[in-house]
């Protein structure tokens, strides 16, 4: 299948290739977001907490 159908196609449709835009700029936009939140989670959770986390440990052990 050559391409020069498909260019044909696009010249005569210009709402489709408006859609499809659309589409892929909304996708775009959700994953940055989605992107960004998981950064700021890594971010929090890598920050110290101020607790003594070492002293506070219990080992339970069986008999």
């Amino acid at each position: 299948m050559g391409i020069h159908p498909v260019l044909s196609a696009m010249r005569r449709d210009k709402v489709g290739i408006l859609l499809i835009v659309l589409q892929m700029s909304l996708t775009l936009a959700i994953l940055c977001n989605a992107l960004f939140i998981i950064h700021l989670r890594l971010r929090d959770s890598a920050r110290p907490s101020g607790i003594a986390d070492e002293a506070n440990v219990l080992i339970v052990t069986g008999n």
